[in-house]
């Protein structure tokens, strides 16, 4: 599709738009032209998202399966997307291909995170019928599911264990990653690792070997899990992820439930009743409550005090367009 195709078919979305219904494309960023992402951060936040099927960063596995793909061009698109804040990204990798061991794999997964995208997936190759692949299946030494969907199980280059590991990798990105909902921390959280795929690789194993990978877990759970991780890799951040955590579980909702490493917040009671009562008469912060009193924005809102003193308000009325989050606003109690 040539660039004023592309640039009128947003156009013709934004004019159109009924507030409600969203729309997917699959892309290569690559191919994108200045004049389409001016275009593309005029359009209302959450009216498109974007995947881009990056496949690999390994240039010998690109040139092997026939894709002309240029990395940092797409690294550039994918910033300058980033920069509207409106256009959920979601760059895809897939595990055993051509060329790709674990080693370059994981090389490739670091260089798509540091793209930032909003979710980032790990697929594994489909050896399908009648395909390319197929018919090179054993100069790759490649072994495929026999069922549907005919999934990788191992290649010349990549062993049966070494997709388990990624398999684990991929688990642990879906929940801690891609849902979002453990941003603050996952973003202090890869700063304590060489590379951010060792994130992920030392949480899968952490799993496994606390027998956590067959239990189904319920989202506080996942959080209080997390923090025990942390209290075992990092006891001296145990209280800066203490904070993050608790960011990160009551940005997405006020839950009545409140996380076994949360702080004690009663010697804040009296402080917190005073703030609503204040808020009542002057609206310093919630402009959006005026029809309610203290008591119903106190229900409605949430109010939490960090490690070193400070005063977090999480407003749920107003929210981010793409991740859902609420809006968290440091204030004086």
């Amino acid at each position: 599709v040539s660039p004023s195709r592309t640039i009128a078919i947003w156009q013709d979305l934004r004019e159109h738009d009924n507030g409600i219904t969203n729309f997917h494309f699959e892309i290569s960023a690559d191919l994108f032209t200045e004049d389409e992402i001016k275009v593309m951060k005029t359009l209302r936040p959450g009216l498109i998202q974007l995947e881009i099927g990056v496949q690999s960063a390994n240039p010998r596995t690109l040139q092997e399966i026939r894709r002309k793909t240029d990395l940092v061009k797409v690294e550039a698109m994918t910033a300058a997307v980033r920069e509207g804040r409106n256009i959920h990204q979601h760059l895809d990798l897939i595990a055993g291909l051509p060329f790709e061991d674990l080693e370059s794999f994981l090389e490739s997964f670091d260089r798509i995170f540091a793209m930032k995208p909003d979710q980032l997936q790990l697929g594994f190759l489909k050896v399908l019928k009648g395909s390319y692949l197929e018919e090179r299946q054993k100069d790759y030494q490649l072994i495929a599911a026999d069922e549907p969907p005919f999934e990788v199980l191992s290649t010349k280059w990549l062993s049966y264990a070494d997709v388990l590991e990624l398999k684990q990798v991929e688990e642990m990105v879906e929940i801690y990653y891609n849902s979002g909902q453990f941003t603050w921390s996952m973003e202090a959280l890869v700063k304590e690792f060489s590379r951010p795929s060792q994130l992920f690789q030392e949480l899968g194993r952490w799993y496994e070997k606390n027998g956590l990978n067959q239990i189904g877990h319920s989202r506080l759970a996942r959080y209080e899990l997390l923090f025990s991780f942390v209290q075992e890799k990092f006891p001296k951040k145990e209280e800066m992820f203490r904070d993050s955590l608790t960011v990160d579980y009551y940005l997405r909702e006020n839950k009545g439930v409140r996380p076994g490493f949360s702080r004690d917040l009663k010697p804040f009671h009296q402080s917190f009743r005073a703030f609503y009562q204040q808020e009542e008469k002057e609206r310093r912060y919630l402009n959006n409550y005026k029809d309610f009193d203290s008591r119903q924005m106190a229900k409605m809102t949430h109010l939490e005090v960090t490690r070193e003193g400070k005063a977090l308000l999480f407003d749920y009325r107003s929210r981010d367009p793409l991740t859902n989050n609420g809006t968290l606003i440091l204030v004086e109690l």
